[in-house]
């Protein structure tokens, strides 16, 4: 019985890890430089959320990034993969990300875990 008990306990612990790896999820985007400040092009892969994430992680190659939600933008970060949106809570809805460049950088990109 004790045996058992065990492994419905181990059963448990793997189901509670392997429903919050999956829960996970990334919004990406990147920006391609435009002729003299025109014509930037700008990509995301979009996500929509249901319940309150935190953002987990912060990857590319940029010079900090913005969060639009909607048609709204709301964050803005000046640092490479900046640190200070670990943490921030998003809501419910829709959600892009944005690299700013470097200056001279052709092309940025941006990866924002959630969780």
């Amino acid at each position: 019985m004790k045996g058992l008990v065990t492994k419905l306990a181990m059963m448990s612990v793997i189901g509670f890890f392997g429903i919050q790896m999956a829960a996970a999820e990334t919004i990406s985007g990147s920006q391609t430089k435009g002729s003299a400040g025109k014509n930037a092009t700008l990509r995301c892969s979009p996500v929509t959320i249901n319940a309150t994430k935190k953002i987990t992680g912060i990857s590319g190659s940029n010079a900090g990034f913005w969060i639009v939600k909607g048609s709204a933008t709301i964050a803005r970060y000046y640092k490479q993969n900046d640190s200070s949106a670990m943490g921030k809570v998003l809501s419910p809805g829709t959600y892009y990300v944005y690299p700013n460049l470097k200056n001279g950088q052709a092309q940025a990109t941006v990866v924002v875990s959630i969780n």
